[in-house]
């Protein structure tokens, strides 16, 4: 969370949930809540909030608003680790693709981008790939603010941008996942990270 937008809205969700329990906070025990839970983005504190609320008869503590966080973001990246190894078989590296998840988006190309993955990737893989995919999911999660990635570019298209010829927009993976505006790569910002990663969509300015 940012403290200069998420300040307001945390100490909200703060109020309402002690509220239920009759009890009132001062300025500094609700800084410390601030601080403990900053690391994580307002959705999930929110979240978690609710579910603690929901489960306790008594007053949320740290460690299970955190406790809840930390098991939602592991389900999360259980289950967008499995997306990716079916998008892995079809379409597969000829696509472009754009998955509703940021997170994944942002951990896939900082593991490589999306053509190395589907080239690379093996089915005896399958135990390792899982392991670290929850790791960087959970790593970048823990970010809040992950990369505004508009998708990841496939062979299919690659190649032909290379000699002018026409492709097919990017596939959209899992539910909410909607077409870029923009299927272009064209701003500043983007620079570096096409150096990092070939194949990779960013939202243009």
């Amino acid at each position: 969370m940012k403290k200069e937008t998420d300040s307001k809205p945390f100490f909200e969700i703060l109020r309402k949930a002690f509220k239920l329990f009759n009890i009132q906070q001062d300025a500094e025990t609700r800084d410390m809540w601030f601080v403990v839970l900053s690391k994580y983005d307002i959705d999930q504190v929110r979240s978690a909030f609710n579910e603690v609320v929901r489960e306790s008869i008594y007053a949320p503590k740290p460690a299970q608003v955190i406790g809840k966080i930390e098991g939602n973001t592991k389900n999360q990246a259980l289950e967008q680790a499995n997306l990716v190894l079916e998008t892995i078989v079809k379409p597969g590296s000829m696509a472009s693709v754009c998955f509703a998840d940021q997170v994944t988006m942002t951990v896939i190309l900082r593991t490589g981008g999306w053509r190395k993955l589907c080239n690379t990737y093996k089915t005896e893989d399958e135990p390792w790939f899982i392991k670290r995919f929850i790791e960087n999911y959970e790593l970048y999660k823990r970010q809040a603010y992950p990369e505004a990635i508009s998708y990841l570019r496939g062979d299919e298209e690659i190649t032909s941008r290379r000699f002018g010829r026409t492709y097919d927009p990017p596939r959209l993976i899992g539910k909410g996942a909607k077409m870029p505006k923009q299927i272009a790569c064209h701003n500043e910002t983007s620079i570096e990270i096409n150096k990092m990663a070939e194949g990779i969509g960013r939202i243009g300015k």
